[in-house]
């Protein structure tokens, strides 16, 4: 029973640990509820891009977090390869469509005007690096 016990409590302790992990040697932070200590800081994020027509948004999981942040994804800084423009085809020509995305960038927000398509996104990711990218699937509306 005690073996149990010890079990649990360390189950538990690590299930509350940051949401910081590695992925090719950087930190990579999956959950949005850091983020309000990163901004105009260059972090790599993991979460789902998303959208239909021309509003779409990157997010993190916010399941447990007070702060949602919507990104704008501003690729102008850098070359996409072949690969990640025919995923951006196949999410743009779509509606309700996602794809999963490891980014290195600049975390940015508190623009009044909000970023994006009608200011729609209350933060930016002004992206330097495309670590990993996944397949585009639709989601439900």
């Amino acid at each position: 029973m005690r073996l149990f016990k010890l079990l649990i409590i360390v189950f538990v302790f690590y299930s509350c640990k940051s949401s910081l992990k590695f992925h090719r040697g950087e930190k990579v932070i999956y959950n949005s509820c850091v983020l309000k200590e990163k901004i105009n800081d260059t972090v790599v994020l993991s979460g789902n891009y998303f959208g239909c027509m021309e509003g779409y948004s990157f997010v993190l999981d916010d399941l447990n977090c007070s702060k949602k942040y919507l990104m704008d994804l501003d690729f102008e800084s850098i070359t996409v390869g072949k690969k990640l423009n025919k995923r951006f085809d196949e999410l743009f020509g779509g509606c309700v469509t996602s794809m999963n995305m490891i980014l290195k960038g600049v975390f940015i927000t508190g623009s009044k005007e909000g970023y994006g398509h009608l200011g729609e996104n209350n933060s930016k990711l002004i992206v330097i690096e495309v670590i990993d990218f996944g397949k585009v699937e639709k989601r439900n509306p």
